[in-house]
């Protein structure tokens, strides 16, 4: 057996974390391999980091209802939060609490040292959002962390994952971080994380272990408060902070391999990374409308380097990465040589074929299923393709569907909707221009697409409700032309609603296989599929 880990530190790491699952969503994933997500982040409310976890638990419901092969993605708590109330018991969960009060334990001497190494402005600093760019906080925080006794224990959910899945006989884990190189939590999290899992023999020395780095250069802001001094997030100084973080991991000879010996071979060179990876983007793209010191309003749109990122993590945990010399570092980054990102610069040869099939099942399920299982039962009995599923009454099977009693398409649909349409939002985003990157530097997908997602979307920028798809299922059917997405001209055999609902008339359903209304979900996705003519 083997097992997929992503540590997703900070707001950055989250969300890589939620680009990575969209793409185990299209199946890019070999053999399906579960992946388990640790976000590593103090600020437990940043609005990255608790969009993350509900759109994990939403694509567990769409997977669950819909029977569709795709990977397990389970998100997983650690002990950070336990190992700070050891530290100090006042800490509560998501609390206000300096980091002078953390590492200063009552009735040591702690305080003499914490004041030797830190101003006064350091140890007033509220870590409840994070470390805000002072990396060297988190990694003093860290360290303290590491000699509580929760950390060493069982408790420690990280390590230990890891540790019982290498004990197993067929044992296999390859774990991904993620974060920022230019703010504070990834920058003073990931290193030290990182060599805790390496130092450990139990995991760091064995040949089924491997580990990569994703540092995320600086490559988005937001918008800056009027009153400019209060900002502690100066983004002119991202640069000069990349810089140091660079050049400090470049003296470290034991950072990257250099060979592709398994990590218990004597003639390996010892390194904490595997692999790593690089990525950025100039100029800076603006993905949050307004400033935001952490905390549920820190709520950044996706860029085209989160999807890198993620797709980078696909190859890493598919053992797909390009080979380099021996006694060369393994680094990577990704190269943009033209203005305009589109499937070609895409590093995955099945990436479009598999984000394009996704895509129009998202598409056609909010567009088609979703408003048709939303009409009355009684209506939807009247439908072919559920007559050939269940048989019919009257003669020659003229008359309405045998439907289960216990059938609910109603309750169904809406556990799958959600994640339908951030998956579509997740593709509008990469799309979206914010002043800052010219209009058409990505062409994934045509206009067409936000367009669609605009029209299923209420005055607060939610998926309207259930009533409102039954409500204008006729409109919905009329406007849905899943080839108007398309780029380069790429037509297929269902180009309107007419057209799904034949080729479903024509599908040869397996109830065995796929029991219930997965049947017809799996049905979509497969009509769904690109074929070009």
């Amino acid at each position: 057996m083997a097992i997929n880990v992503l540590v997703a530190i900070g707001g950055t790491g989250s969300r890589v974390a939620e680009a990575y699952v969209y793409a185990a969503a299209s199946g890019l994933l070999n053999n399906n391999t579960k992946t388990f997500v640790f976000v590593v982040d103090k600020d437990i409310d940043c609005g990255n980091t608790t969009r993350l976890i509900k759109t994990i638990d939403e694509y567990r419901e769409m997977r669950e209802c819909t029977g569709l092969d795709l990977p397990e993605i389970e998100k997983c708590d650690w002990c950070i939060e336990d190992a700070m109330m050891q530290l100090n018991p006042n800490v509560t969960k998501g609390g206000n609490v300096s980091y002078g009060e953390v590492a200063s334990t009552a009735g040591t001497s702690d305080s003499l040292l914490v004041n030797m190494m830190h101003s006064r402005e350091e140890q007033k600093f509220d870590l409840q959002k994070g470390f805000y760019g002072h990396p060297s906080l988190g990694a003093a925080l860290y360290g303290l962390l590491t000699e509580t006794p929760v950390f060493s224990s069982t408790k420690n959910t990280l390590v230990d994952k890891i540790r019982t899945e290498l004990a197993s006989a067929s044992g296999q884990v390859r774990t991904y971080f993620v974060g920022s190189m230019f703010g504070g939590t990834g920058a003073s999290l990931l290193p030290n994380v990182a060599r805790t899992l390496h130092e450990d023999p139990k995991i760091g020395q064995n040949a089924n272990y491997q580990q990569a780095a994703c540092l995320m250069l600086p490559y988005f802001k937001f918008q800056t408060p009027s009153n400019r001094t209060a900002a502690p997030v100066n983004f002119a100084t991202f640069d000069e902070k990349t810089a140091t973080a660079l050049e400090f991991y470049s003296k470290d000879r034991t950072l990257v391999s250099t060979d592709y010996k398994p990590r218990n071979n004597a003639s390996h060179s010892p390194a904490v990374f595997d692999e790593m990876y690089l990525f950025g983007r100039k100029p800076l793209e603006p993905t949050c409308a307004s400033y935001t010191l952490g905390g549920k309003d820190q709520v950044h749109t996706f860029t085209v380097v989160d999807l890198f990122a993620a797709l980078a993590g696909v190859e890493f945990f598919n053992g797909k990465t390009v080979h380099v010399a021996d006694g060369t570092p393994h680094l990577y980054s990704a190269d943009m040589p033209t203005p305009c990102v589109n499937w070609p610069q895409v590093p995955n040869p099945d990436a479009q074929s598999r984000f394009e099939q996704m895509l129009r099942f998202s598409y056609a399920f909010l567009n088609m299923l979703y408003p048709m299982f939303s009409q009355p039962k009684q209506e939807l009995a009247h439908l072919q393709f559920l007559k050939n599923m269940y048989g019919a009454s009257g003669l020659l099977g003229g008359g309405a569907a045998h439907l289960p009693e216990d059938l609910d398409f109603g309750k169904e649909i809406q556990r799958i909707a959600p994640f339908c349409e951030k998956y579509m939002r997740f593709f509008v985003d990469l799309h979206r221009c914010n002043g800052t990157v010219a209009p058409g530097s990505v062409e994934l997908f045509t206009n067409a697409l936000g367009l669609a997602h605009m029209d299923l979307l209420d005055p607060n920028d939610q998926l309207q409700p259930m009533a409102w798809f039954a409500q204008n299922y006729d409109r919905l059917r009329r406007s849905f032309k899943p080839d108007s997405i398309l780029v380069g001209q790429r037509t297929t055999g269902v180009s309107d609603g007419a057209a799904l609902h034949g080729a479903l008339n024509r599908y040869r359903f397996n109830l065995h296989e796929h029991p219930g209304l997965s049947s017809i979900y799996r049905a979509v996705y497969d009509i769904m599929q690109v074929k070009v003519r």
